[in-house]
């Protein structure tokens, strides 16, 4: 995975194996800055022109006023957060059992970021029937939808560039992909808030080449318990397959997820809007480790989104080499769990090109 690309920056579709679109624009050095420069993304607000009411819930933002915004600006017909009247309290810590030692230990490397800094309550598995009577019925759509957020940076960053977004969906908040119970409540906000776009970053560890170094059996039986929670994820891309809206699941790039495997469940190169999975290597969008050194971190997107900005592969950084994801950083906390948070500038890329897919098939309205 340290495989270091070209002299120059690369999206995944200049490889025609890898992509097979050959419609769409291809961006150009002046449209992606360099990661390395610090340089800003210009930062559009979706607009709705025609509308008594406009369908977002805060206007672009920085983190420290974000709440503040939602509380003076928000929409009273589409407020779902701390403002709607339904049984939910602030976001304060991970629900996650205490015996559960080793996944307490790598959250713990991957700060809450979207209820905290939003102000916004936490849907959850408890408090979903309530929240769902309150806000059904209301005709309204989301633009974009996380599953198995993590942190929930790229949520935020989708919330503060003006999108509807819906709530972050996440083992750290009560929400299992693999209960079947969580599927019904699930599906039935899928159903009735139609997201524009849909993002999932299902657990990777046991499908890792790190994985590779188990016990076949115990790294089977891994898999197998993901079996439901993939599925859920094919059926819900077919759904947004089938209704023209996007979908996107993020893995490494050398992960057994995308082997057409007997215990993998996950299809996505069945649907005929399907774009194979495009390759970004996060060094690209400013992955360093605590000593500033490039993590190149190649991942996949396997998606019906063209991911124009986002697909970059590693320009070689002046030769310098890419550090290794191995022990544990500062304060204890492993260097492979830090590094699964989504660097600020690649979301912020992949909202763009989120905002660019939405707009396209008229779906930010």
């Amino acid at each position: 995975m340290n495989e270091t690309g070209g002299t120059m920056a690369r999206r995944l579709d200049s490889t025609p194996e890898e992509d097979d679109t050959k419609d769409t624009p291809h961006a150009t050095e002046e449209d992606i800055p360099d990661a390395q420069h610090g340089q800003q993304e210009e930062d559009p607000s979706p607009r709705q022109e025609g509308t008594a009411k406009p369908a977002i819930l805060a206007v672009s933002a920085s983190e420290e006023n974000l709440a503040e915004i939602h509380h003076a600006k928000h929409n009273d017909d589409t407020c779902i957060g701390p403002c709607g009247q339904w049984m939910s309290t602030p976001y304060v810590q991970d629900d996650i059992p205490e015996d559960n030692v080793k996944l307490r230990r790598r959250y713990k490397a991957i700060p809450e970021e979207y209820y905290t800094n939003t102000g916004l309550h936490p849907v959850t598995p408890h408090n979903f029937k309530d929240w769902f009577a309150k806000a059904k019925g209301r005709g309204l759509r989301w633009h974009a939808w996380e599953i198995c957020s993590g942190s929930g940076r790229l949520s935020l960053i989708l919330l503060m560039a003006g999108l509807v977004v819906g709530f972050p969906v996440d083992y750290r908040y009560g929400w299992d992909i693999n209960n079947l119970e969580h599927h019904k409540m699930l599906w039935q906000a899928q159903q009735e808030f139609q997201p524009g776009y849909m993002h999932f970053a299902p657990d990777c560890a046991p499908w890792s080449v790190a994985g590779t170094s188990k016990d076949p059996m115990e790294r089977l039986q891994e898999r197998k318990r993901d079996w439901p929670g993939l599925s859920f994820i094919q059926e819900s891309c077919e759904e947004q397959s089938r209704f023209g809206r996007g979908y996107g699941v993020e893995q490494p790039l050398g992960s057994a997820m995308w082997q057409a495997l007997p215990e993998n469940p996950l299809r996505l190169e069945i649907l005929e809007d399907y774009k194979n999975k495009q390759r970004v290597d996060q060094c690209m969008h400013g992955a360093v480790d605590e000593n500033k050194v490039p993590i190149q971190k190649a991942t996949a997107l396997g998606s019906n989104v063209k991911w124009n900005r986002t697909a970059l592969r590693c320009s070689g950084h002046g030769g310098k080499p890419h550090a290794h994801l191995q022990g544990q950083g500062p304060g204890g906390v492993a260097r492979t769990a830090s590094a699964a948070v989504y660097p600020k500038l690649m979301c912020q890329r992949m909202k763009l090109d989120i905002i660019n897919f939405l707009y396209n098939p008229k779906l930010m309205n």
